[in-house]
């Protein structure tokens, strides 16, 4: 069960995952914690197999806002900020797909990007439903596409 209150007044909250650094920004209702788990691609691809042609080179992370026991889905964009110099370098670029898993068992999957990482090693970047995102190298993305086509012309 997702808990949602939209009639609660919701101020301007960080929350910081003290293992991973990730942090949510936003308008967040007093009581909500962050949860994040570092995940294996073949979990996501399991509720997802349209994914699993994405680069050796990722990081993937299962992010959740929690009320008590219970999922909690802002309901409006909150901002990511999350580390990602152990796959790419400052200046580079990175996609972040979304995956979303809906009570029903369906999943949304939705590109978000490309991102350039500051100079702190970070992305940042707008959800707002929570699940699996996964950053993968945007370079290295663009490798594999070019790799699989052949440009020829005249």
């Amino acid at each position: 069960m997702l808990f949602d209150s939209d009639s609660d007044e919701k101020p301007e909250r960080t929350l910081t995952d003290e293992s991973t650094g990730i942090k949510v920004s936003g308008k967040l209702p007093e009581g909500i914690s962050l949860s994040v788990e570092t995940a294996k691609l073949e979990d996501v691809i399991t509720i997802n197999s349209s994914l699993s042609g994405i680069p050796s080179q990722n990081k993937v992370m299962d992010i959740s806002l929690m009320n008590g026991g219970e999922v909690y889905q802002p309901g409006e964009s909150v901002s990511i900020t999350m580390d990602v110099s152990d796959i790419a370098s400052v200046g580079e670029k990175v996609l972040v797909y979304h995956v979303h898993r809906n009570n029903d068992g369906t999943t949304e999957t939705e590109i978000l990007g490309p991102h350039i990482i500051d100079s702190n090693g970070e992305i940042q970047f707008d959800l707002d439903k929570f699940s699996y995102v996964i950053v993968v190298n945007n370079d290295i993305e663009l490798e594999n596409i070019q790799a699989f086509y052949t440009v020829t012309g005249t």
